[in-house]
């Protein structure tokens, strides 16, 4: 894949990356829950209602708040240990061997020259940890999730990261760790992506759902096919 080739004296200070379609091609959380169908944690009307999710999010629709809330009803019996074992087992398996092509070189190549790494997602932190070592990414921003006792019961406060509210946890990063968000990237693939591309110095396109295929031509956006 065509990965952008910044010059040595002009590489972004910090890179946000969505995961799911912009790194690899299926959904992490998704993954897990596969997972967790499979050992009987979890029932078929989860996934009856992830399809309707999803096809809310295709369309430029989704409450993600609700799909949160709902996720979070039907997994608050799973401990926390136990999503964290599936989470690197599903990345195993899924993740690590359908991530892009070139990706790894191409996001080594920009750490060890000193662009950091942050991972910004609307899949659970928990099922993102396995990715974010395996790149070396400083960071996950994701939605506040809070957790009991070793179980995950309710979001945290914030809005959801996903949309605007991706904006909002990268612009409060930025703020805690003195970093100019236009000396940043953002990699997305989906329109619910532009609201922080737009707001970073080097926008990035990949693969991209028809809608932020247009912004980014209109906008002039590098995108990567």
């Amino acid at each position: 894949m065509n990965w952008p080739d910044y010059p040595i004296d002009n590489r972004p200070d910090t890179l946000f990356l969505d995961v799911d379609g912009t790194l690899h091609p299926g959904t992490t959380a998704y993954l897990v829950a596969l997972e967790m169908k499979r050992r009987g944690l979890v029932k078929g009307s989860f996934f009856r209602r992830a399809i309707w999710f999803g096809l809310q999010h295709r369309f430029g629709r989704l409450n993600y708040e609700q799909l949160i809330d709902d996720a979070l009803k039907m997994i608050q019996h799973v401990p926390v240990i136990d999503l964290e074992r599936m989470s690197y087992e599903c990345f195993a398996r899924d993740v690590k061997p359908n991530l892009f092509p070139n990706l790894e070189s191409h996001l080594d190549s920009l750490r060890k020259t000193g662009s950091r790494l942050v991972l910004v997602s609307s899949s659970l932190r928990h099922s993102l940890e396995p990715l974010r070592i395996y790149l070396g990414a400083e960071e996950i921003i994701s939605t506040p999730i809070i957790e009991r006792r070793g179980f995950l019961t309710s979001r945290g406060p914030g809005p959801a990261c996903y949309g605007p509210g991706k904006l909002h946890w990268a612009q409060l990063w930025c703020e805690l760790n003195q970093v100019d968000i236009k000396k940043c990237a953002a990699y997305g693939d989906n329109y619910s992506d532009h609201h922080l591309m737009q707001a970073t110095g080097w926008p990035v396109a990949v693969r991209p759902s028809r809608n932020l295929r247009r912004h980014a031509i209109h906008q002039g956006w590098q995108i990567v096919d």
